[in-house]
């Protein structure tokens, strides 16, 4: 089952870099909590739901809108996977680049992310997950 949630992961993965919200949204649990990097790096609340994830979505492609993710590993965690590589883009309003690590942890169940964050480190990553580093 967790080789199929890595290839899961490269789908998402994938659909986020294609900028098709459908695809990435049929990957998505309807109740999915979701806390992209920003929310992590202010402790805030997880979004939940995939509401909540489009708009997201429309904020931070209509900020970055070249916004891409490059995967360097996908690492199979049973029912979690965890992602390593780059997130870059480029400010639609000021034209800065932005270029940082991604560590993103995804729990999947019934071939669906019911949970996804995105942290700065591996060791993050995994407490997030509730994993040990």
């Amino acid at each position: 089952m967790s080789e199929r949630n890595v290839r899961l992961t490269a789908a998402a993965i994938d659909a986020f870099n294609r900028a098709d919200l459908d695809s990435y949204l049929e990957l998505l649990d309807p109740a999915v909590s979701f806390k992209p990097y920003e929310v992590w790096a202010g402790d805030g609340d997880p979004l939940a739901g995939h509401a909540a994830v489009r708009a997201w979505w429309e904020a931070a492609f209509g900020a970055l809108p070249d916004l891409r993710a490059e995967v360097d590993e996908i690492r199979d965690l049973g029912d979690w996977t965890l992602v390593r590589g780059w997130i870059s883009g480029q400010a639609e309003a000021s034209g800065l680049p932005i270029e940082r690590p991604m560590w993103i942890v995804v729990e999947w169940r019934d071939h669906q992310a019911v949970g996804w964050c995105s942290c700065s480190s591996e060791a993050e990553a995994l407490e997030a997950a509730g994993l040990e580093y």
